[in-house]
């Protein structure tokens, strides 16, 4: 059977479409809820058109959110008490018009006499397996840092195994110089936003990085 692949969602300043969830992709993700790979296969690739574009950790928080909305349409619901008035209110959230993504992955750093150029990554297997067994969060930035960039002071004819020598050897003030710059530039999710008390009006900003409700009860395992 012909798939139809009748959503879209802008990313990379480029149109991807992809389809909502099917009952295959619920046996298959509840089959394999451990494995995270596969997970993503279930929950993300397998809806792409394109499955062959290799998207990082902060593309594919992003691409879930659209097709987790798409396939299932109904709202998260959160419970909000006012720092002003404090009374409890009900927010009904459509993630699809909250969440965005902020900031590029393509262009040069410049830091004294270094210059790197930094890219979309091209080998989702590869990124996912080193992203994956990073053990701490600094070490999973470190992989995703390296696997964006696209040359090294000209040198674009490298391996992982060059690239971490090369760094390992940078000044120390250099190389977290260029990191910084790279965390404010990369393109990242935003998930902030404003909330309105009905009660008195008062508006405070909130970040949704909970999601109660993300999936229905019978996705999940308990």
């Amino acid at each position: 059977m012909t798939e139809v692949f009748d959503q879209e969602a802008k990313l990379r300043g480029k149109t991807i479409k992809f389809r909502k969830w099917k009952v295959k992709d619920k046996k298959k993700y509840l089959e394999n809820i451990k494995n995270i790979p596969v997970s993503r296969e279930a929950l993300i690739y397998d809806c792409l058109e394109d499955k062959r574009i290799a998207l990082d950790d902060e593309e594919l928080k992003y691409m879930l959110i659209q097709i987790r909305m798409a396939s299932l349409s109904d709202p998260i619901d959160y419970t909000f008490n006012c720092e002003k008035c404090n009374k409890d209110y009900e927010f009904a959230a459509d993630l699809r018009d909250i969440v965005t993504m902020e900031g590029t992955n393509v262009g040069d750093i410049v830091s004294g006499d270094n210059v790197i150029t930094f890219g979309n990554i091209t080998n989702k297997d590869f990124y996912q397996d080193l992203f994956l067994s990073a053990d701490t969060y600094d070490a999973k930035e470190l992989v995703d840092f390296m696997l964006h960039i696209r040359s090294f002071n000209g040198n674009d004819g490298f391996t992982f195994e060059m690239l971490n020598e090369y760094i390992s050897e940078m000044d120390a003030k250099s190389f977290e110089d260029i990191f910084e710059k790279w965390m404010n530039m990369r393109q990242r999710v935003n998930n902030v936003s404003a909330v309105v008390c009905p009660h008195c009006g008062h508006e405070e900003w909130y970040e949704f990085d909970a999601l109660p409700g993300f999936f229905p009860p019978s996705w999940r395992i308990e």
